[in-house]
C-alpha cells in the first residue's frame, strides 16, 4: 500500500476567543451607502472597518436580524477612529455582550461622533467590567457619545473600574441620549454612574430606570451615583446641558435622586430629588 509520508494532517485552529478574529468584511462596498447585516461575524466586521478607519461617514448599516454575541469577547465599534453613520437597529435584540479587560470606551460602540446616531436597539444580557487604569467611559450602547443615541434599551450589568463613568445606555453623553432604558445594574469604583448616563454634558430627554441597582464603590471626592444621570456637568461654557422628562425607581436603584452631581446646581443633588425630572 502506497503512502504518502508527506501528507500532513491539518490541525484545527482554535475557536477565535474574540468577535473580532471571526470578523467578516465581505459586506462593504465604499462605493455604497446602505448596508445591511444578519449576522454576529458581520456586526464584528463592522467594529474591524471602523478601528481600522473606515468611519462610515454619510453611510447606514442596518441590522436585519437577532445576533447572538454569546462565546465570545466583544470589540467595542469605535475606538480611537468613531462611528460616524447612522446605525438602525430596527429593534432587533443583541445578546450576551461580553466586555472585559482595558477597554478605554466600553460598550456595544466604543465611541459614535456628533453627526452618527445609534437607533432602535435592543441590548439584553450584558455584562461589561472595563479595568482600563486611565480615564475611560462605559455604557451598554455607546462608551462615548457625541451623535445621538435614540430609543435604545439594555438590560444586564455594566461596572467600571478607576477614572471612569459608567451607565446603562450611555458612558459619557456630549450630544443627545433620548427614550432610552436602562433595566440593569450599574457600578463604578471611582467615579460617577447613572442609571442611563453615567457623565452628561450634553441633552438626556425621556430615559427611564425602572429596575436595576446604581451605585459606587466610594462617595469621596466628586463621585456620585444617580437614578437616571451620574454626574452633569456643562463640558463647554457655552454649551449648556438640558434634562426633562425623565423618571427612575428610587427603591429599584437605591437611589434618592434622578442626578447623583449637578454642576449646574452647585454641586446639590438635592436640587434633583424628584423620581421624574
Amino acid at each position: 500500500m502506497f503512502v504518502n509520508k508527506f501528507l500532513i494532517r491539518q490541525k484545527e485552529l482554535p475557536p477565535a476567543s474574540n468577535w473580532i478574529d471571526a470578523a467578516d468584511t465581505s459586506w462593504y462596498d465604499p462605493s455604497q451607502s446602505s448596508f445591511t447585516i444578519t449576522t454576529a461575524e458581520q456586526l464584528a466586521g463592522l467594529a474591524k472597518l471602523v478601528n481600522s478607519e473606515t468611519t462610515f461617514s454619510d453611510k447606514t448599516v442596518r441590522l436585519a436580524n437577532n445576533i447572538d454575541l454569546a462565546g465570545k469577547e466583544w470589540t467595542p465599534i469605535g475606538d480611537s477612529d468613531h462611528f460616524a453613520g447612522i446605525f438602525e437597529g430596527n429593534n432587533n435584540t443583541i445578546t450576551n455582550m461580553t466586555i472585559t479587560g482595558e477597554v478605554p470606551n466600553a460598550g456595544l460602540f466604543g465611541g459614535i461622533d456628533a453627526c452618527a446616531a445609534a437607533k432602535n436597539i435592543r441590548l439584553t444580557n450584558m455584562s461589561i467590567a472595563s479595568s482600563s487604569l486611565t480615564s475611560s467611559h462605559s455604557g451598554g450602547v455607546v462608551g462615548w457619545n457625541s451623535g445621538t443615541v435614540l430609543n435604545c434599551t439594555s438590560s444586564g450589568s455594566v461596572s467600571s473600574y478607576s477614572d471612569s463613568y459608567s451607565g446603562g445606555v450611555v458612558g459619557c453623553n456630549s450630544g443627545t441620549v433620548l427614550n432610552c432604558t436602562s433595566s440593569g445594574s450599574v457600578s463604578s469604583s471611582y467615579s460617577s454612574s447613572g442609571g442611563v448616563v453615567g457623565l452628561n454634558g450634553g441633552t438626556v430627554t425621556s430615559c427611564h430606570k425602572p429596575v436595576g441597582r446604581v451605585s459606587t464603590a466610594t462617595t469621596e471626592g466628586l463621585i456620585f451615583a444617580g437614578g437616571v444621570i451620574g454626574s452633569n456637568v456643562d463640558f463647554l461654557d457655552e454649551v449648556l446641558t438640558e434634562v426633562s422628562g425623565n423618571d427612575f425607581s428610587l427603591s429599584a436603584t437605591g437611589q434618592s435622586y434622578g442626578i447623583g452631581y449637578d454642576d449646574r446646581a452647585g454641586g446639590d443633588p438635592s436640587n434633583d430629588g424628584a423620581p421624574g425630572y
